[in-house]
Protein backbone atom coordinates (compact mmCIF):
# COMPACT_ATOMS: atom_id res chain seq x y z
CA UNK A 1 0.00 0.00 0.00
CA UNK A 2 1.15 3.26 -0.87
CA UNK A 3 2.42 5.52 1.92
CA UNK A 4 0.42 9.17 1.41
CA UNK A 5 1.96 12.05 0.49
CA UNK A 6 3.13 14.41 3.66
CA UNK A 7 2.77 18.04 3.37
CA UNK A 8 6.40 19.35 3.94
CA UNK A 9 4.95 21.52 6.88
CA UNK A 10 4.41 18.07 8.84
CA UNK A 11 6.96 15.87 8.07
CA UNK A 12 9.65 16.99 11.03
CA UNK A 13 6.40 15.45 13.20
CA UNK A 14 6.37 12.41 11.42
CA UNK A 15 9.55 11.56 11.30
CA UNK A 16 9.51 12.28 14.76
CA UNK A 17 6.46 9.25 15.59
CA UNK A 18 8.68 7.33 12.47
CA UNK A 19 11.55 7.65 15.13
CA UNK A 20 9.75 6.89 18.15
CA UNK A 21 7.95 4.29 16.60
CA UNK A 22 11.02 2.56 15.73
CA UNK A 23 12.79 2.65 19.07
CA UNK A 24 9.87 1.52 20.45
CA UNK A 25 9.80 -1.61 18.02
CA UNK A 26 13.55 -2.20 19.15
CA UNK A 27 13.08 -2.19 22.41
CA UNK A 28 9.96 -4.44 22.23
CA UNK A 29 12.14 -6.87 20.16
CA UNK A 30 14.88 -6.96 22.47
CA UNK A 31 12.35 -7.87 25.34
CA UNK A 32 10.51 -10.51 23.47
CA UNK A 33 13.94 -11.86 22.33
CA UNK A 34 15.00 -11.56 26.62
CA UNK A 35 11.67 -13.29 27.53
CA UNK A 36 12.39 -16.53 24.81
CA UNK A 37 15.62 -16.88 26.47
CA UNK A 38 14.57 -17.03 29.50
CA UNK A 39 11.52 -19.37 28.44
CA UNK A 40 13.92 -21.37 27.16
CA UNK A 41 16.26 -21.94 30.02
CA UNK A 42 13.15 -22.44 32.19
CA UNK A 43 12.21 -25.11 29.90
CA UNK A 44 15.16 -27.09 30.10
CA UNK A 45 14.99 -26.61 33.81
CA UNK A 46 11.77 -27.69 33.93
CA UNK A 47 12.97 -31.04 31.94
CA UNK A 48 15.58 -31.45 34.02
CA UNK A 49 13.42 -31.87 36.71
CA UNK A 50 10.64 -33.44 35.11
CA UNK A 51 13.44 -36.43 34.11
CA UNK A 52 14.25 -36.52 37.90
CA UNK A 53 10.96 -36.60 39.28
CA UNK A 54 10.31 -39.50 36.77
CA UNK A 55 13.47 -41.08 38.09
CA UNK A 56 12.46 -40.58 41.69
CA UNK A 57 8.72 -42.05 40.73
CA UNK A 58 10.09 -45.03 39.09
CA UNK A 59 12.72 -45.39 41.90
CA UNK A 60 9.87 -45.23 44.64
CA UNK A 61 7.65 -47.75 42.81
CA UNK A 62 10.29 -50.56 42.61
CA UNK A 63 11.28 -49.94 45.96
CA UNK A 64 7.35 -50.64 46.91
CA UNK A 65 7.37 -53.33 44.74
CA UNK A 66 10.27 -54.71 46.87
CA UNK A 67 8.53 -53.91 49.61
CA UNK A 68 5.07 -55.34 48.62
CA UNK A 69 7.35 -58.40 48.19
CA UNK A 70 8.63 -58.32 51.77
CA UNK A 71 5.57 -57.78 53.37
CA UNK A 72 3.64 -60.55 51.65
CA UNK A 73 6.32 -63.48 52.48
CA UNK A 74 6.10 -62.04 56.03
CA UNK A 75 4.33 -64.78 57.98
CA UNK A 76 1.94 -62.11 59.79
CA UNK A 77 0.51 -62.91 63.17
CA UNK A 78 -1.07 -60.03 65.74
CA UNK A 79 2.41 -60.45 67.73
CA UNK A 80 4.11 -59.08 64.57
CA UNK A 81 1.76 -56.90 62.77
CA UNK A 82 1.78 -55.06 65.83
CA UNK A 83 5.43 -55.17 66.17
CA UNK A 84 6.11 -54.37 62.66
CA UNK A 85 3.45 -51.60 62.78
CA UNK A 86 4.50 -49.63 65.63
CA UNK A 87 8.52 -49.89 64.69
CA UNK A 88 7.59 -48.65 61.14
CA UNK A 89 5.33 -46.08 62.47
CA UNK A 90 8.66 -44.53 64.61
CA UNK A 91 10.75 -45.64 61.41
CA UNK A 92 8.59 -43.01 59.11
CA UNK A 93 10.13 -39.96 60.67
CA UNK A 94 13.79 -41.15 59.83
CA UNK A 95 14.74 -39.41 56.87
CA UNK A 96 17.20 -41.30 53.81
CA UNK A 97 20.29 -41.76 54.54
CA UNK A 98 19.35 -42.53 58.31
CA UNK A 99 21.30 -44.40 60.90
CA UNK A 100 19.48 -47.42 62.87
CA UNK A 101 20.77 -50.27 64.91
CA UNK A 102 18.43 -53.44 64.72
CA UNK A 103 18.64 -56.15 67.37
CA UNK A 104 16.67 -58.85 68.98
CA UNK A 105 13.57 -58.25 66.98
CA UNK A 106 11.57 -60.82 65.54
CA UNK A 107 12.37 -61.70 61.88
CA UNK A 108 14.24 -59.76 58.85
CA UNK A 109 10.88 -57.67 58.25
CA UNK A 110 11.97 -54.77 59.96
CA UNK A 111 15.39 -54.34 59.06
CA UNK A 112 14.82 -54.88 55.17
CA UNK A 113 12.12 -52.79 55.26
CA UNK A 114 13.55 -50.04 56.95
CA UNK A 115 16.35 -50.49 54.21
CA UNK A 116 14.01 -49.80 51.39
CA UNK A 117 12.72 -46.46 53.02
CA UNK A 118 16.36 -45.66 52.90
CA UNK A 119 17.68 -46.62 56.13
CA UNK A 120 21.37 -47.77 56.72
CA UNK A 121 20.41 -50.63 59.24
CA UNK A 122 23.09 -52.37 61.17
CA UNK A 123 21.41 -55.98 62.52
CA UNK A 124 23.04 -57.99 65.08
CA UNK A 125 22.41 -60.35 67.19
CA UNK A 126 22.29 -60.83 71.06
CA UNK A 127 26.02 -62.33 71.05
CA UNK A 128 27.21 -59.83 68.27
CA UNK A 129 25.76 -56.85 70.35
CA UNK A 130 27.68 -57.58 73.71
CA UNK A 131 30.95 -57.63 71.98
CA UNK A 132 30.08 -54.45 69.42
CA UNK A 133 32.57 -51.69 69.72
CA UNK A 134 29.90 -49.58 68.89
CA UNK A 135 28.77 -47.39 65.55
CA UNK A 136 31.40 -45.33 63.71
CA UNK A 137 28.95 -42.73 63.66
CA UNK A 138 26.06 -41.44 65.81
CA UNK A 139 22.89 -43.36 65.36
CA UNK A 140 19.20 -42.00 64.43
CA UNK A 141 17.41 -44.88 65.88
CA UNK A 142 17.54 -48.14 67.88
CA UNK A 143 15.18 -50.96 67.84
CA UNK A 144 15.49 -53.51 70.31
CA UNK A 145 13.38 -56.52 71.61
CA UNK A 146 13.73 -58.58 74.46
CA UNK A 147 12.69 -59.71 77.94
CA UNK A 148 13.10 -56.79 80.94
CA UNK A 149 16.19 -59.29 82.12
CA UNK A 150 17.25 -59.01 78.26
CA UNK A 151 17.24 -54.74 77.76
CA UNK A 152 18.47 -54.54 81.70
CA UNK A 153 21.62 -56.39 81.01
CA UNK A 154 24.83 -54.89 80.22
CA UNK A 155 24.26 -51.54 80.79
CA UNK A 156 22.61 -52.04 77.36
CA UNK A 157 20.22 -49.02 77.51
CA UNK A 158 23.17 -46.95 78.66
CA UNK A 159 24.66 -47.73 75.54
CA UNK A 160 21.55 -47.09 73.46
CA UNK A 161 21.58 -43.53 74.71
CA UNK A 162 25.26 -42.76 73.94
CA UNK A 163 25.01 -43.96 70.72
CA UNK A 164 21.89 -42.39 69.10
CA UNK A 165 22.78 -38.67 68.23
CA UNK A 166 20.83 -35.53 70.03
CA UNK A 167 17.12 -35.81 68.71
CA UNK A 168 17.35 -40.32 67.99
CA UNK A 169 15.16 -42.13 69.72
CA UNK A 170 15.02 -45.67 70.51
CA UNK A 171 11.73 -48.61 70.22
CA UNK A 172 11.70 -51.10 72.58
CA UNK A 173 9.63 -54.56 72.21
CA UNK A 174 9.37 -55.37 75.69
CA UNK A 175 8.80 -59.39 75.35
CA UNK A 176 6.85 -61.25 78.69
CA UNK A 177 3.28 -62.33 79.84
CA UNK A 178 1.00 -58.95 79.50
CA UNK A 179 1.02 -56.61 81.45
CA UNK A 180 4.99 -56.14 81.11
CA UNK A 181 6.42 -55.02 84.54
CA UNK A 182 9.09 -52.65 83.10
CA UNK A 183 9.79 -51.57 86.63
CA UNK A 184 13.13 -53.11 86.35
CA UNK A 185 14.03 -51.30 83.27
CA UNK A 186 16.73 -48.52 83.94
CA UNK A 187 15.07 -46.04 82.54
CA UNK A 188 15.70 -42.81 83.97
CA UNK A 189 17.74 -41.67 81.87
CA UNK A 190 14.83 -41.74 79.01
CA UNK A 191 11.49 -40.12 78.72
CA UNK A 192 8.74 -42.45 77.32
CA UNK A 193 7.21 -40.78 74.45
CA UNK A 194 4.65 -43.83 73.39
CA UNK A 195 3.76 -46.67 74.86
CA UNK A 196 1.32 -49.17 73.82
CA UNK A 197 0.88 -53.03 74.97
CA UNK A 198 0.47 -55.63 72.82
CA UNK A 199 -0.50 -59.88 72.95
CA UNK A 200 2.67 -60.95 74.14
CA UNK A 201 4.25 -57.72 76.02
CA UNK A 202 4.64 -53.51 75.70
CA UNK A 203 6.05 -51.66 73.17
CA UNK A 204 7.94 -48.13 73.85
CA UNK A 205 9.20 -45.15 72.15
CA UNK A 206 11.55 -43.15 74.45
CA UNK A 207 13.74 -40.68 73.81
CA UNK A 208 17.29 -39.88 75.95
CA UNK A 209 17.03 -37.03 78.52
CA UNK A 210 19.15 -34.12 77.79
Amino acid sequence: MKRPAVPAALRPVVEYFDKRFQELHDHIDERIQRVEARVATEVETISELTLGMQRFVDTSVRQVGELVTVLRDLPVTSETAALLSFALAAGHDLPAGARALETGWPGPTLGATLTLLGVAVTRLDAGELEVWAGPDDPLDAVFCAGTVDDLAAGDRLDLFRKWLRPGGFAVLAVLGQAPVDVAGLPLTDWDVALRRPFERGLLLRVTPRT
